[in-house]
């Protein structure tokens, strides 16, 4: 999805004029991720085969402490964690030196150092914003019936909803998965107690203090982790935040669960995530390499495109582009009716058929009007393969020139 509301973009330049700075100084950089679809990786051969203990992984952020301690603040530690996410972990002596290549090797497989240039609204850059093209593999998604949100959650609650829904505690647990992820989870716990902060106009009496870095990879991760979960405000703001905030936090809470940590639901956080992890339910990935991909999109769509802007002079034409690549109503609306639509749309009951027929009839619409994300890329195979390899030939389907043909069948699918 590439939208931003409206709500987001006004509370980033409130927080970019109350710190009275050109820059956001936790600016997150591009992560250009490389297409593991077509490398044919598993997730359980990489934690079957990577058997370093926990106490011995050593991160960026080990490097990035011992830079950062002759400073007196860390200002720049999480742009320069972003740029190092893609470097392989620091193996004992204890490994052999094949065991070494050969992780090493896999590691260069998940991401790929690339130092990109600014980005142009609404260009499509392979491996950085281009995430409708990325095919996901989501493993065993459940959608679990019969969940209650409207009562608080616990992180054992929390625990068995994940459990129930397909996800595996500890299955991601590899020293080198924690490893990639730590500098992610570093940087976006210093950008969420940032702006919670600044929406409750305490930046400037209780300026945020970031997290500090032990040099302990391990102990820098679980403490990113518990940041997140600390923070007193967040639940009391949560409404008043840009909702990718929401949507990160679950993204890493999920991580947290299939890395195995401590504290993965603990303070306020099951109920924060609980909406939001029911609504994304198939759309997060069950295993560790493809849960990392999409946090790397993730962060790029809703902070690293964005920052990247804060050192631009706007004038109205790159206004204009601005709004019009990330505030495309149509891609939005797409996006919402297929997550709607995809937990109904194998049921026995007959209307599931009529909604199929809607939700491929919006795509097809979609598509031959040249929108760009014109799918909802869960449903893909999921429900539109098998209703258009039986479907498409039907001339109900030939729409011509005239949008008010599928506009008018889709609404009497619907009502």
């Amino acid at each position: 999805m590439t939208w931003l509301s409206c709500s987001s973009l006004l509370i980033t330049l409130s927080h970019q004029l109350s710190n009275k700075s050109k820059k956001d100084n936790c600016s997150l950089e591009l992560i250009a991720v490389k297409h593991l679809d077509s490398l044919n990786i598993n997730d359980d051969d990489d934690d079957h085969h990577d058997h370093e203990s926990d106490n011995t992984i050593k991160t960026n952020s080990q490097e990035q402490s011992s830079s950062c301690s002759s400073t007196s603040t860390l200002t720049n530690t999480c742009t320069d964690l972003i740029t190092n996410t893609t470097t392989s972990t620091t193996t004992t002596t204890t490994i052999t030196k094949k065991e070494e290549k050969k992780k090493k090797k896999k590691n260069e497989r998940i991401t790929k150092k690339k130092k990109i240039g600014f980005i142009e609204p609404g260009t499509i850059v392979e491996g950085v914003n281009d995430e409708q093209n990325f095919h996901y593999h989501y493993g065993p998604v459940v959608n679990v019936k019969g969940v209650d949100t409207s009562k608080p959650w616990t992180e054992e609650i929390l625990g068995q909803y994940l459990k129930d829904a397909g996800f595996v505690r500890g299955s991601a647990s590899s020293a080198s998965k924690k490893a990639q992820i730590t500098p992610n989870f570093i940087q976006f716990s210093d950008k969420l107690g940032q702006i919670i902060c600044c929406v409750n106009g305490i930046c400037n009496s209780h300026p945020f203090k970031r997290l500090k870095l032990t040099g302990n990879g391990k102990i820098d991760l679980e403490n990113a982790l518990s940041a997140i979960g600390s923070f007193e405000l967040f639940e009391k703001t949560q409404p008043r935040l840009p909702p990718s905030y929401t949507t990160m936090t679950t993204l890493f809470v999920v991580a947290a669960y299939i890395m195995g940590l401590p504290g993965f639901g603990a303070g306020p956080l099951p109920n924060i995530v609980k909406h939001t992890l029911v609504k994304m339910n198939s759309e997060i990935p069950r295993g560790g390499h493809y849960l990392l991909v999409k946090i790397h999109y993730s962060l790029n769509l809703f902070y690293a495109e964005v920052d990247q802007h804060y050192d631009v002079v706007w004038d109205q034409s790159m206004l204009t582009k601005f709004l019009l690549g990330n505030n495309e109503s149509i891609e939005s609306a797409l996006q919402e009716m297929g997550r709607a639509i995809l937990p109904f749309w194998d049921s026995d009951e007959g209307w599931s058929e009529n909604l199929s027929q809607a939700l491929f009839m919006a795509t097809l619409l979609a598509f031959q009007t040249g929108i760009n994300n014109y799918v909802y890329p869960p449903s893909i195979n999921s429900c539109l393969k098998t209703f258009i390899l039986r479907h498409l030939e039907f001339p109900v389907f030939d729409y011509d020139d005239d949008p008010s043909v599928p506009h008018s069948q889709i609404l009497s699918l619907l009502l």
